[in-house]
């Protein structure tokens, strides 16, 4: 027996009436580890759940809260988590395995004093039945516990005969009580509800006094219902007992979908340029004077759509009875008021809205830890019950409202919202749960031959495929490029796009192809790879508004693949109008095609009755909203220029580098800022990943600073846009490493023509080593990034002060290079400023504050400029205006032109082109405020 087998032992020993467990264990050694940092995962991981069944009525709440926790072999739970009562003289845990399961184990307790000490389990799910007994019962509880480490295999989970009342349906709908003591006018109080807490009927049995077995009949149970049936025992007005199931039968409830009109043409959600949410957390009946009121004012705020979240969990409690009801309900009320609809969430997860038998396989970060997304514990993205039971439901759902005109979509989750395999945080990395390690063997075992293959690539010793732990990410270290990180990072991607386009999109495209779909992959990791090959025919990202310029990169990438992009208001429900500005403002950035916006709501709708009304700041944001909804409408088929300039976001640098996906960790922030505060606008995102339609028109691409990993297919397409005539700026370290793992520091520069260079990052680059350089007129001071030697003859050489080369520049092909070695802030920004102006980049709009960005946009033969003192989600923002002088350098030549103030209304101006050019016109902007001018040519005065 190993040591901590004997530690638990002797801790159980210790306890007041507890028996050490006999559980037969592999009498060996944890197998040693190779060289190197390698999760290892606690031998025992469980933890408790309170499960609020009324909390099921909040679409954006968890409804199970963990109570306690423990790594520990024997499960020893505080009685405080278990009870509220502590004034008990005896009390009794049983153990089921599901919820509508007989228990398998049970064990008696006499005191509180001590922890409820349980045997070890099996990994896995259970449901813990808690009985407190005084005078009579005093108290019951049903909890969930959730073993997500456990060496315990099936064959030897511990098993005891459960005792007292028992409940149990049967497949033909009826009700086994057992387990009771016959006495005389003993009765049984019977309670028939949902499991969200609603009663459905009431009644109270006299129990025969000979027997301890009684058959019922439910006369709610009907195929596609789960009931939730609770018993009490009572002899003498006293509660003796109290035992609770829950039940259902297969199928569906109502058997048939409703009638759906004929007459009506099919919608399209991609048709309509704003739509907003609605949830079905609460039943249609208790919300419909509300509902009523949402879709009354949709029209003036400019939505003709609904989003309309569906909870698997609610519909399907147990898996395999599937309640449509409500969902009907919310439907039909949609169709008769001919709004389109689209049904979101209809693969996740979130909050734990998974059927029952779903409930256990969680994720787990690098720290062992499962409380991952707002601290609460999600599913696994490779849990095998949800990707088995998932399509199921995604089937039964399409099949049963698709033959619905007023259906314009989907609109998929995963396995929710923020919660795929990168939904990693700051520093911690995942998924490395059981069930995640599992899937990566598996994975590796069809990547290489046999074992031995693995250890010659890895340069490790495994000795048995069940011993291979995935690789730690090792942050302390500026890149991680191991054979094992990238196999880790190779299964993560695979697993990222399985179990959204790959697990969604494919039931779509063969029960309802003609429909779209919108995934809210925006935040959830690196969600450029989820699009080539989709199976459907029209599609697009959700989520992500006007959080942080980073949506900006999001968008031009999306749009590079044609898709579309649907954007959200940030706050529930919208009432910060500086936010609204924001995403508004954000969205535009890359042309107002493409784009449609969704306004999101409480998931009561009662609050447009009672909170909404009262509330200044929401009704002040969506009366900005509605005032601009027309102007957001003619500029959704409005383009920029295009564009000319292009800017590298390496996925590889994403991956190796910074190891972790959110949405606020993307590469490329100073590149961002200071070409956006030059005006050097518009710039098109790309990636070794983007197809390669998106490189046609591009005259210069600057690789950014931060863009220090490279894969060989971003430096062969790189390479190759230089030879066909392109200009490449480079920009400090930028392609330090490769993925390669034969390639040798900036291996880069012998696909650019200038092998024989050899750099490597400078020891020291700081403010004590910086030193003036000249480039044309200007003076910069700074200091180089890389140190080079053995520089060709045909390179050109710029030095700074100390003779050490700052700026290379050579022709390759039909194109040219420059090469900035520094990348000291502040500095190396207004040397590359210089750069970009030198290669003619373009500059439509130019400020003389920095906090304003300017944008032109082409509509009908009409300019239109777009401001904005863009500041982001969470960003403290005071009322002081700043000013600034607004210019449009390359306006065409025209005598005079006429400025609108579209955004506010104001009164018009006429200006010469010349002073468009040179002096512009002044503003003032408050933080996050934008405003949108109308540019057009002055008609010519006639006499």
């Amino acid at each position: 027996m190993n040591k901590a087998m004997i530690l638990c032992c002797a801790t159980l020993s210790a306890l007041v009436g507890c028996k050490p467990q006999t559980v037969t264990l592999k009498d060996t050694p944890p197998p040693a580890l190779p060289e190197g940092a390698w999760f290892q995962p606690d031998t025992y991981v469980w933890a408790l759940q309170k499960v609020d069944p009324l909390m099921r009525k909040e679409a954006s709440k968890p409804w199970r809260e963990v109570v306690q926790e423990g790594r520990t072999a024997d499960i020893a739970l505080d009685w405080k988590s278990l009870t509220e009562r502590t004034d008990w003289q005896r009390a009794v845990i049983q153990v089921a395995g599901r919820a509508d399961e007989l228990p398998f184990y049970e064990k008696e307790f006499t005191s509180a004093q001590t922890p409820a000490v349980l045997p070890m389990l099996p990994p896995g799910g259970y449901w813990l039945t808690v009985r407190t007994y005084g005078e009579g019962l005093t108290d019951f509880q049903r909890l969930f516990l959730n073993v997500l480490e456990s060496p315990v295999t099936a064959k030897d989970r511990p098993t005891k005969k459960p005792s007292g009342l028992q409940l149990q349906g049967t497949p033909d709908g009826q009700l086994v009580v057992s387990g009771w003591k016959p006495q005389e006018a003993a009765t049984l109080r019977l309670k028939i509800g949902n499991v969200e807490g609603d009663v459905l009927r009431e009644e109270v049995i006299e129990l025969p006094t000979h027997g301890d077995t009684l058959t019922l009949p439910l006369q709610e149970a009907a195929p596609g219902k789960t009931l939730v049936v609770g018993a009490e025992l009572r002899h003498s007005g006293l509660t003796l007992d109290q035992a609770e199931t829950w039940t259902s039968l297969p199928g569906d409830f109502p058997a048939t979908a409703p009638a759906w009109p004929s007459d009506a043409a099919p919608q399209n959600v991609l048709h309509y340029l704003a739509g907003e949410t609605m949830a079905t957390s609460v039943p249609f009946a208790e919300q419909q004077e509300a509902l009523e009121t949402q879709i009354a004012g949709m029209a003036q705020r400019g939505s003709r759509t609904i989003q309309l979240w569906v909870l698997w969990g609610k519909v399907d409690p147990l898996g395999g009875a599937r309640d449509w009801s409500n969902i009907d309900a919310y439907v039909e009320f949609l169709t008769k008021n001919k709004i389109p609809f689209t049904f979101a969430s209809i693969s996740s997860v979130l909050f734990g809205n998974a059927p029952e038998e779903a409930w256990s396989e969680w994720a787990m970060n690098d720290r062992g830890e499962f409380g991952l997304w707002r601290k609460l514990p999600m599913t696994s993205p490779v849990s095998p019950t949800y990707l088995r039971k998932s399509p199921e439901f995604i089937r039964a759902l399409v099949e049963r409202y698709r033959g619905n005109p007023y259906l314009a979509g989907y609109v998929s989750l995963g396995q929710g919202l923020d919660s795929g395999v990168f939904q990693d945080q700051h520093e911690t990395v995942m998924d490395y749960s059981a069930v995640a390690r599992d899937s990566f063997r598996d994975y590796l075992r069809k990547k290489y031959t046999d074992l031995a293959a693995l250890n010659q690539a890895w340069g490790t010793n495994w000795q048995d495929w069940s011993h291979v732990l995935p690789p730690m990410a090792e942050l302390h270290k500026e890149v991680n490029l191991t054979p094992a990180w990238q196999d880790w990072t190779a299964w993560k991607l695979q697993v990222y796009r399985g179990v959204s386009v790959g697990l969604v999109e494919p039931i779509i495209a063969e029960l309802d192809p003609d429909r779209p779909v919108l995934n809210y992959n925006a935040k959830t990791g690196p969600f450029e790879y989820q699009f080539h090959d989709l199976a459907v025919r029209q599609w697009g990202t959700a989520d992500g508004a006007g959080e942080d310029y980073r949506m900006g990169r999001i968008n031009s990438l999306t749009k590079n693949w044609g898709l579309w992009r649907q954007t959200e208001s940030h706050d529930v429900p919208p009432a910060n109008k500086r936010y609204m500005m924001d995403m508004w403002a954000a969205s535009l950035r890359n042309g107002g095609d493409l784009i449609r916006y969704n306004l999101v709501f409480n998931s009561q709708a009662i609050s447009f009755l009672t909170l909404y009304p009262k509330n200044e700041a929401l009704q002040a944001s969506l009366a900005w909203w509605s005032e601009t909804a027309p102007l957001r409408e003619k500029l959704s088929t409005s383009a920029t220029a295009t564009p000319e300039t292009g800017i590298i976001l390496s996925w590889a640098d994403m991956l190796f580098r910074k190891r972790v996906f959110r949405w606020y960790t993307m590469p490329g922030d100073r590149a961002e800022e200071f070409t956006r505060q030059q005006g050097f606008q518009p710039v098109k995102w790309l990636s070794e990943w983007t197809p390669e339609s998106a490189w046609t028109g591009l005259r210069r691409i600057l690789v950014p600073e931060d863009a220090l990993v490279w894969d060989p297919a971003l430096q062969s397409r790189l390479a190759r846009f230089v030879q066909e005539g392109g200009h490449a700026i480079i920009w400090g370290r930028a392609g330090q490493y490769s993925t390669d793992a034969a390639a040798g520091p900036f291996s880069w520069l012998q696909d650019f023509g200038v092998g024989d260079i050899t750099a490597e990052a400078s020891a020291v680059a700081g403010e004590g080593t910086h030193s003036t350089v000249t480039h044309g007129d200007k003076r910069y001071t700074l200091s180089p990034a890389v140190s080079v030697t053995n520089i060709p003859a045909h390179v050109t050489t710029t030095t700074d002060g100390k003779d050490r080369p700052v700026l290379l520049e050579w022709t390759f092909g039909k194109g040219k290079v420059t090469w900035c070695l520094s990348d000291t802030p502040g500095e190396s920004e207004r040397l590359l400023t210089a750069l970009l102006k030198d290669s003619g980049a373009r500059r439509e709009v130019v400020t003389s504050d920095p906090r304003v960005d300017g944008l032109t946009l082409y509509q009908d033969g009409s300019r239109y400029i777009v401001l904005s003192r863009y500041l982001g989600f969470g960003k403290k923002a005071d009322d002081t205006p700043v000013k600034t002088k607004v210019t449009l350098p390359e306006l065409p030549d025209s005598p005079e032109w006429i400025v609108r103030s579209l955004v506010p209304a104001a009164p018009e101006q006429r200006l010469s082109g010349d002073q468009l050019a040179s002096t512009g016109w002044e503003t003032n902007l408050l933080p996050s405020e934008m405003q949108i001018y109308e540019i057009v040519p002055a008609p010519v005065a006639t006499r």
